[in-house]
């Protein structure tokens, strides 16, 4: 019995081996998303590899991650050098061709956990009063990856990397000015009254104002004997529209 298994198992792992053989030489991952912002203001985010922390997942990776900056500040001729944990790894990043402000293209060079040499490139299009951003990556394919891609879904795994990257650029083009995401924009701070010849009651106001911020209402009493303390009315919430800000990623 114990040997009908074993061969069993020997005819699978052979069977995989030949599959794993016959797959494509090359591969390709992609995601794109629609930002409702220009390209000029999404395009220095992406050729200045400095401003990667502030949106890659991968910066995330290891906190202890040694960066080194080299060639040009950015755009054509800008390289980034890695070396972090097993997360992450060790490798290079050269920007090779640029067209400002609708293409980057990276020469992508892992060394650790594995070597392979790869080609990564951001794409923004205009559509409309927005813009098509997209991001991808691709390259040979060696025996091994092959063999990782019929044991993973090797397209779900990086994609879900480019769709969180994406949605941080998305964040960090339609807010420039760091406002926070929803149809309420920046909170303003309401008015306050001010307790005559006594100390200021703090009150606060949660879901109107921000946490840790309060306003100040007089003592009851204040202008009379049974007279209430008048309440300051907030008006509408004013915004500013960010409609495409919140279009979901897409495959290519």
């Amino acid at each position: 019995m114990i040997k009908k298994i074993l061969i069993v198992v020997a005819v699978a792992i052979a069977g995989l081996l030949v599959y794993a053989a016959t797959q494509p030489d090359t591969f390709r991952v992609e995601r794109t998303i629609l930002v409702k912002a220009p390209p000029e203001r999404i395009y220095p985010l992406i050729a200045d590899f400095r401003q990667w922390t502030r949106w890659s997942p991968y910066e995330k990776l290891d906190p202890a991650l040694k960066r080194t900056y080299s060639g040009a500040g950015s755009g054509m001729g800008a390289i980034y050098a890695w070396d972090g944990n097993k997360d992450i790894g060790a490798g290079r990043m050269e920007i090779d061709e640029t067209t400002p402000p609708s293409r980057i293209r990276i020469k992508l060079d892992f060394f650790r956990p594995f070597e392979a040499r790869n080609i990564a490139e951001f794409t923004m299009t205009p559509e409309g009063d927005a813009t098509r951003l997209g991001w991808a990556m691709h390259g040979p394919a060696n025996y091994l990856s092959k063999l990782m891609g019929t044991l993973f879904d090797m397209d779900q795994m990086i994609g879900k990397d480019f769709e969180t990257g994406l949605g941080t650029l998305k964040s960090l083009a339609c807010h420039p000015r760091g406002e926070p995401a929803g149809p309420a924009g920046r909170l303003r701070r309401l008015p306050y009254l001010k307790a005559r010849g006594s100390r200021d009651e703090e009150v606060p106001l949660p879901g109107l104002l921000r946490r840790g911020e309060v306003r100040r209402a007089e003592p009851r009493g204040h202008g009379g004997p049974g007279q209430p303390v008048p309440t300051p009315r907030r008006g509408p919430a004013r915004h500013r529209p960010h409609d495409l800000c919140r279009v979901a990623v897409g495959t290519a």
